[in-house]
């Protein structure tokens, strides 16, 4: 075993789904569980495995729990069986998965803590914290079966192991990280205990561009980061942009991402008459981001469902974009219209249109949004603040 630090705590993070989608800067909450682990590490001096790996190895040395299944094999398979044998195979195999998992660490020994990102039908973190008679921290990204039913269309075979799975590891935990009330109280509906409930945003730090005196030319950047999902309506931001452009409006549009969606919306921009202002770049990191993000001026995040995190806003914020998002109920219950942002109906085109055309025609408005919302974001969510707020719940913890 690899010799573990004996001043800070020794962290076992799950992410019980998929272990290398963790080390991918594609996937949204791996990086934020590496930028987690990383500040934690740096403020606090903790030392963390993810699913067993050493946080500090190599990541060209880090191998899958399980050979994924070729594209070519699966595709085959899609074409020659039905839907629901496919989703119920697809799901037996995640469930091995989860055995393959819990049998690589049941050698691990001197963990403080074991921290899950919590995924679909997982009891992994569940049966390591009875095991090694250690405290666990759930956190919770998302309600697991509204999930897979938006995903799936139906509710899973395994539907009544899957709830009880959940329930289980909601119980066992000491402390559940939400990040919004509505969350928090989908929670307590299950486990009927709030005292064990906090709240917190998913702030990937490595994502922060901090951009100070933003200054909104004539010519107005309206732009979209992050995954190409269904729920995320990039076609709804493309006909509003569209709409916005046939009415005389001096707009570009930049979209950055890559996801599910891309080919369906790469196949839209190519067919717009005003595509020669639409900017489809496909996955950036890094540089290549940063000097795209100066050129956004406002960051729209075209919808979302109820539970959505909305780590979209805390990456606009930062980079002083002025910001439109739907009224969802996380994204009301965190910011304030008006002040912080302006929010429209959720799916409507027509409020989005609205919203947008009423900061396009004023510059002042966008300036006073960009400023307010940067400043709770820095404020509010900083790098301290949220060391903080894990470090008590380390320090807490029995």
């Amino acid at each position: 075993m690899t010799e573990f630090n004996q001043t800070g705590k020794n962290i076992l993070v799950l992410f019980a789904k998929d272990t290398n989608s963790v080390f991918s800067r594609k996937s949204a909450l791996g990086s934020y569980i590496l930028s987690l682990c990383a500040l934690m590490k740096e403020y606090g001096n903790h030392k963390f495995y993810i699913n067993g790996v050493d946080n500090d190895v190599p990541k060209s040395t880090i191998t899958s729990i399980v050979e994924p299944i070729s594209n070519s094999k699966f595709s085959f398979i899609k074409k020659t069986l039905p839907e629901k044998i496919i989703r119920v195979a697809k799901d037996i195999r995640l469930l091995n998965q989860h055995l393959q998992l819990e049998k690589k660490l049941k050698n691990l020994t001197n963990i403080d803590v074991v921290l899950e990102f919590y995924s679909y039908g997982s009891l992994v973190g569940y049966n390591l914290s009875k095991r090694l008679n250690v405290p666990l921290i759930v956190i919770y990204d998302a309600p697991i079966i509204d999930e897979y039913v938006f995903f799936n269309h139906s509710l899973p075979f395994f539907f009544n192991k899957v709830k009880l799975r959940e329930k289980r590891t909601l119980i066992q935990a000491s402390s559940i990280v939400v990040y919004s009330n509505p969350m928090k109280d989908y929670i307590f509906k299950i486990t009927r205990n709030k005292s064990n409930i906090r709240i917190h945003q998913n702030v990937d730090f490595t994502r922060f561009d901090i951009i100070k005196n933003r200054e909104f030319n004539s010519k107005i950047n309206i732009g979209f980061i992050g995954s190409f999902l269904r729920w995320h309506r990039v076609d709804l931001l493309i006909e509003v942009y569209t709409k916005l452009k046939k009415q005389g409006k001096d707009v570009a549009l930049y979209l950055l991402g890559d996801g599910e969606e891309f080919h369906k919306v790469k196949k839209e921009v190519e067919l717009n008459e005003f595509s020669k202002d639409i900017f489809l770049t496909g996955f950036v990191d890094n540089k290549e981001l940063s000097d795209l993000k100066q050129k956004i001026d406002i960051g729209v995040m075209p919808s979302s469902n109820w539970y959505g995190a909305p780590n979209k806003i805390f990456e606009y914020a930062a980079s002083s974009m002025a910001v439109v998002a739907p009224d969802t109920p996380t994204i009301v219950d965190l910011f304030e219209n008006e002040n912080e942002l302006l929010l429209f109906k959720n799916e409507s085109s027509e409020e989005l249109y609205i919203a947008l055309l009423k900061l396009i025609e004023n510059p002042q408005l966008m300036n006073y949004l960009s400023l307010n919302l940067q400043n709770k974001i820095k404020q509010k969510y900083s790098k301290s603040n949220t060391f903080n707020f894990y470090n008590e719940i380390l320090l807490t913890l029995k």
